[in-house]
């Protein structure tokens, strides 16, 4: 299952999973143990141009809520029913 089927589908094993930053993924799960920014925990937190419900956390492993969509999830739900072009 992707996260939120904005993400092309990658191979299980650790791999790069964010252009500029050091997270990886394994068996799946992203993790990053660099420490965070303000701007990447922003970017996780309350991302607007983040399509993702579910973006991996800032620090750590696995998911985070990004609350942008929690909040505006009418919005959310109409742009995954749009049809694509």
């Amino acid at each position: 299952m992707s996260d939120g089927d904005n993400a092309p589908d990658r191979e299980a094993g650790d791999e790069s999973v964010g252009a500029g930053t050091n997270q990886k993924k394994a068996m799946g799960v992203p993790y990053d143990w660099s420490r965070p920014s303000g701007a990447r925990i922003k970017s996780r937190l309350y991302n607007r141009e983040d399509a993702r419900l579910f973006p991996p956390k800032a620090f750590g492993a696995g998911w985070t809520i990004n609350f942008y969509w929690l909040v505006h999830f009418a919005t959310y739900i109409s742009k995954k029913r749009a049809p694509k072009d």
